[in-house]
């Protein structure tokens, strides 16, 4: 995995055929194919030199749901999917790649409990969306990683109209502003969610 990260593996780059060298002149114009792109791998067991990398690909693909994981996290991000991949490997010491492990190493909330979070301010409970917020400060979540995935959970709900939306990103880019100039955390969620909690009770 190392020599992958580095780019240290053994070149593949062809060596060119002394025959091509008396070549027509139509052959020479031709515009030569890079060898990167000659060198491109259709299936996992076409990598060459990399045995450690093509096994931790082949554990990993057992299960779709790290894949998929690890797609959503990284955003497209080949480096940040390697780093991951690599955590990942090094976690679970050989055995199969999970969603859980995928989203813990990027410390990324679970769908689970951003889900947990949006049903207390639909249940109109401050009482119970006080439990949720501690519950996820104390598990060690980033608040603006938090807001993240409340943004986009928000702006996919279809219960609520563009007015609702509107309100609730405002409060969100507000409290990612305050936290960015250092507020506390744990008030800054209650007041976020607050608002979340009275936008959805107007439906």
């Amino acid at each position: 995995m190392h020599a992958f990260l580095k780019g240290t593996s053994t070149s593949t780059k062809p060596q060119k055929d002394k025959a091509t060298a008396g070549a027509s002149g139509e052959n020479k114009k031709q515009k030569p194919i890079p060898w990167v792109e000659k060198y491109r791998p259709k299936c996992v067991d076409e990598v060459a030199f990399q045995e450690e990398v093509v096994a931790v690909l082949k554990r990993s693909l057992e299960g779709a749901d790290g894949i998929t994981a690890l797609v959503k996290v990284s955003d497209g991000d080949l480096r940040k999917a390697i780093t991951y991949l690599q955590s990942a490997a090094r976690l679970t010491g050989g055995k199969e790649i999970n969603e859980q492990v995928i989203t813990e190493i990027a410390g990324v909330v679970s769908n689970a409990m951003i889900d947990s979070l949006i049903q207390a301010c639909y249940s109109s409970s401050f009482e119970k969306l006080e439990v949720v917020v501690s519950n996820m400060i104390n598990e060690g979540f980033a608040a603006t990683q938090i807001i993240t995935q409340l943004h986009d959970t928000i702006i996919e709900k279809e219960d609520l109209n563009d007015k609702q939306k509107s309100a609730i990103t405002e409060k969100l880019a507000e409290v990612d502003k305050c936290l960015m100039d250092g507020a506390d955390e744990y008030l800054q969620m209650i007041g976020l969610c607050s608002v979340i909690m009275q936008q959805v009770t107007q439906n």
